[in-house]
């Protein structure tokens, strides 16, 4: 990732409401994707921000794209998954778990102790053309092996897939993402560098605040793109704090 020496930071291109969505008694989530913030996510597909308290999908299938649950760090519960290429791993608070479907695989993902709040991000990567009929395989990080970097101001930030600020998370997967989880302080900032060909949206996880070169309002459950032009990305927190997942494209 390379960027200029002067400043250009993105503007905010449009902010929309994370659609609400349940499933049974124990499953609750708030959805973004290229149907209601642009195809120019992709190769995002779809972010669901969860929260789980039972056993909700029986096992499914996957094929020509990834399926990735990441557990926050303040999740109650940990999920079981199962896939039908063996894997038995378990998603604690702060893991990532990447499957790639690839040329097809089977998986199912239950809390461990029903009752708990299992509280994360599910999202769903497309493989690039020449990937979708690679050998289904799962990726596994765990909290602990998730790299951080923290601000100045004390915002702390969690590289899980790609790089940023001078440190790369060890998760090896071919597909060209950078996902961020990112928490500010009351009041503080941020600047987030960006390559010229990169394309850029959030998600506000918590709290609330203001993105972007014109510092739109952002709250919890609500997404932002961002425009092309552009090789920063500015958010700062408001009096409760804010914080947000940040996915690019490269």
């Amino acid at each position: 990732m390379s960027t200029t020496n002067t400043t250009i930071s993105r503007r905010a291109i449009a902010v929309v409401q994370a659609n609400p969505f349940t499933h049974g008694q124990g499953f609750q989530a708030y959805s973004v994707s290229q149907k209601n913030l642009g195809a120019e996510i992709a190769p995002f597909l779809q972010l669901d921000h969860y929260f789980m308290t039972q056993p909700t999908f029986a096992e499914h299938p996957h094929q020509g794209f990834s399926a990735v649950t990441y557990m926050f760090e303040d999740s109650e519960g940990s999920f079981f998954n199962e896939d039908s290429q063996g894997d038995r791993s378990t998603i604690a608070p702060g893991d990532i778990h990447w499957t790639q479907g690839g040329s097809g695989i089977r998986h199912n993902e239950t809390p461990i102790e029903p009752g708990k709040i299992c509280h994360g991000i599910q999202m769903f990567v497309d493989l690039p053309i020449a990937d979708k009929s690679l050998p289904a395989k799962a990726f596994h990080l765990t909290a602990a092996q998730i790299p951080v970097y923290t601000t100045d101001s004390g915002g702390r930030v969690r590289v899980v897939v790609g790089d940023a600020n001078g440190v790369t998370s060890p998760l090896n997967i071919s597909t060209k993402i950078r996902f961020l989880d990112v928490i500010l302080p009351a009041n503080s900032s941020i600047d987030h560098q960006l390559a010229a060909d990169e394309s850029v949206f959030l998600l506000a996880v918590k709290g609330s605040g203001f993105v972007g070169e014109q510092q739109d309002a952002i709250a919890a459950n609500q997404a932002t793109l961002f425009t092309p032009a552009g090789n920063t990305i500015h958010a700062k927190a408001g009096a409760e704090g804010l914080q947000y997942v940040l996915c690019i494209s490269q």
